[in-house]
């Protein structure tokens, strides 16, 4: 009986606190929409990137630390690793994780002879980070004063879904928005429905170019996976 009761308020308050987690917030140059620690387990997610000149396979599984196979898990249009053309469009997949109470998941990214924080922020990781998030997750003391051969973390943050929207979406990419994007249009080519993506997105309605969307996205398999309420390996609610 008491372990019943144990059990039932533990729930209570991990409902609370998640509860205490979806307060949306604007960060420098980013706009970070619901990427708090819902669920606290965090979640597999996705980063999408399109392919540049001089880009390989190679380099990308290196930049990304994933491996071939779960790469071409993700991009059945990538039917050969030695040839991918500039302009591909790639879904990278990565744990998303829950650091200081954010989702977000950290690269390691070592520093070349002509790197700058803003090279590396936004040519090599697209945008998907910003200098300012890169300095703080390296402990750098000036973002203009880096090593060559040092290495950075690099955080790119991340969602899960929210089940008070849909329990229908367990999977999301991490997108950055383009200069001619319009959500309509954004939620016709991934496939998704335009009012889901504004709700799960703290009700966008106007994208601004470089700010950060989370979109739903088809699994390995095809499918949409389904938002995952596991809280803990002890504990488990529904909310």
């Amino acid at each position: 009986m008491k372990g019943g009761i144990f059990e039932f308020h533990m729930c209570r308050l991990v409902t609370l606190i998640l509860w205490l987690c979806i307060i949306a917030r604007r960060e420098t140059g980013v706009l970070v929409v619901r990427a708090d620690c819902v669920p606290v387990t965090g979640c597999n997610a996705l980063a999408y990137y399109s392919v540049k000149t001089g880009d390989t396979i190679v380099a990308l599984t290196s930049r990304f630390q994933i491996n071939e196979k779960s790469l071409q898990a993700y991009n059945k249009n990538v039917t050969n690793v030695n040839v991918i053309l500039a302009g591909t469009n790639l879904y990278l997949p990565f744990q998303c994780t829950c650091l200081n109470g954010q989702l977000v998941h950290l690269f390691t990214y070592v520093i070349g002879s002509t790197d700058t924080l803003g090279s590396i922020a936004n040519q090599t990781y697209q945008k998907l980070t910003t200098v300012a998030d890169i300095k703080s997750a390296s402990n750098l003391d000036n973002a203009n004063i880096i090593t060559t051969g040092n290495t950075l973390s690099i955080p790119v943050k991340c969602f899960c879904g929210d089940p008070k929207v849909s329990r229908s979406y367990g999977l999301f990419t991490t997108y950055v928005v383009q200069a001619t994007d319009q959500l309509a249009g954004v939620a016709t080519n991934f496939s998704v429905d335009a009012t889901d993506l504004s709700k799960l997105n703290s009700d966008v309605t106007s994208l601004t170019p470089d700010s950060i969307i989370f979109i739903p996205t088809r699994d390995a398999n095809g499918a949409f996976a389904p938002f995952n309420e596991y809280v803990s390996a002890s504990v488990r609610c529904s909310i």
